[in-house]
């Protein structure tokens, strides 16, 4: 099975919550002694008001830190604000916290929170079990999201193949070229200039970077009297002549603005 190649975020350690003096064994914040929670806990209230990307926390030691933040953790949970336990957790690494609000979002039925957790955390094993559920489901697009974060191209070739059948060309394009599938991306360029729908062939031939291919659909909208369409394919294609051509003959008719909300 081949890989993707692409930068993924893992958490491949968990960093202490708590760093102990050695006359206290327990390293859990519920397990602290009542007095020691106080002082954590009265933190946790401002933080929470003044937003976790407001607060300064640099004169803590990076345990306390953690401790604090994962005290505030708990406390977003309890209010049901998960993408803000799941930044704090994120920054401390907290990669059991983490696992459990992928839980709660698969439990609440919301997949591509879940994906996205269990993708932050390299949770192999949860990503193919929601992977698996969704494509029994008939949930391509959030089959898709788990399969990428295992590198699973054998699933993701088949997804994409089924949206071909579909004739959902944009979650094709956007798949196949997610996976560097070049040859797809030209077969789905084809099938989409056949059809005349040229803003998918268009972005199907960018993607593969064919030239020959951008050219050959600048032709035909140059045809179809679709001159600006064309200039702008011409210009992809770096098609020289063509783009000269259309400067000297057709100035009125070309501009340089995006071409693609024009197809």
């Amino acid at each position: 099975m081949a890989e993707i190649d692409r930068k993924e975020v893992r958490l491949d350690k968990i960093v202490p919550s708590v760093m102990e003096p050695k006359s206290i064994r327990t390293t859990s914040y519920n397990q602290k002694p009542i007095e020691e929670k106080s002082s954590i806990v009265k933190l946790v209230p401002g933080i929470i008001e003044k937003g976790i990307d407001n607060v300064n926390l640099s004169m803590f030691t990076e345990d306390s830190r953690n401790e604090l933040l994962n005290a505030v953790g708990e406390e977003y949970i309890k209010k049901g604000k998960y993408p803000e336990a799941v930044k704090v957790y994120a920054l401390t690494k907290n990669k059991s916290m983490l696992s459990k609000i992928g839980d709660m979002y698969k439990d609440e039925v919301k997949y591509d929170k879940a994906i996205e957790v269990y993708s932050l955390i390299n949770d192999r094993e949860k990503l193919m079990q929601i992977g698996e559920k969704c494509l029994r489901n008939g949930d391509l697009a959030f089959a898709a999201k788990a399969f990428i974060g295992l590198n699973d191209i054998d699933r993701l070739q088949a997804i994409g193949e089924e949206w071909l059948k579909r004739e959902r060309y944009d979650f094709a394009i956007e798949l196949f070229n997610e996976i560097g599938n070049t040859q797809k991306l030209i077969q789905i360029g084809d099938i989409c200039l056949e059809k005349r729908q040229y803003a998918y062939a268009a972005q199907a031939f960018e993607l593969s970077k064919n030239k020959d291919k951008l050219s050959k659909l600048g032709d035909v909208c140059f045809n179809e009297g679709l001159y600006n369409t064309a200039f702008k394919l011409y210009l992809l294609a770096e098609n020289q002549i063509m783009i000269q051509f259309l400067k000297e003959n057709f100035p009125d008719k070309i501009s340089m603005d995006e071409f693609r909300g024009e197809l």
